[in-house]
């Protein structure tokens, strides 16, 4: 399953990137619910995107370890 994660919002646009690096540009209104920096999501087979909170929670936790281990050091 492929995942991209909102980047930013610009002037109504979700700007994605997925973890390959390619970028895409969705209208916030093609998401069924509100939207903010930071959040994971899929595609359905029709096409919309779907949030995916476990997998944005779970992407929170690995860069907060990895920030904790880096100012560890």
């Amino acid at each position: 399953m492929e995942y991209w994660v909102i980047d930013r919002i610009e002037e109504g646009w979700a700007v994605c990137q997925n973890e390959r690096g390619d970028h895409r540009d969705l209208p916030v209104s093609s998401f069924t619910e509100p939207i903010k920096e930071g959040m994971w999501f899929t595609f359905s087979t029709e096409g919309t995107p779907i949030i995916s909170a476990e997998e944005t929670k779970h992407r929170q936790t690995m860069a907060a370890n990895l920030r904790k281990r880096l100012l560890s050091k």
